[in-house]
């Protein structure tokens, strides 16, 4: 069974948490290359250029699932800024692999987040 806890800045925030320092080098599942080569999706008429690596204080993360007692995350979804108006979200472990990723207007609220899916830091 799993007890991690879900956690989502804008909910009730993030907890303390110790993530890498420096550059961290990512690799993409199947599903974040698909969804990279159809940017129609977002109104975007060119692919999603993924960054090969990033530093996490280049971004901001918005989630994050932890275990009990452990302050290095399982895994964090972060937002990397890609334009002047649009962030490139993206769901990773904290090995540098990431499971998939969309583009998100980097000025939206989420006026629709349910609350209910996260723990209180």
């Amino acid at each position: 069974m799993n007890d991690n806890k879900l956690y989502n800045k804008r909910a009730f925030g993030l907890p303390k948490m110790e993530l890498p320092n420096g550059t961290m080098r990512l690799t993409y599942s199947g599903h974040a290359r698909t969804a990279a080569a159809r940017p129609e999706r977002f109104g975007y008429a060119e692919n999603i250029d993924l960054p090969r690596a990033i530093d996490l204080n280049d971004c901001e993360v918005v989630e994050a699932e932890m275990a009990k007692g452990n302050p290095v995350p399982e895994k964090i979804v972060v937002r990397y800024p890609y334009s002047d108006n649009m962030d490139l979200v993206m769901p990773m472990y904290m090995d540098g692999f990431v499971k998939t990723v969309w583009l998100n207007d980097r000025y939206d609220q989420h006026r629709t987040l349910d609350k209910r899916r996260y723990a209180r830091p």
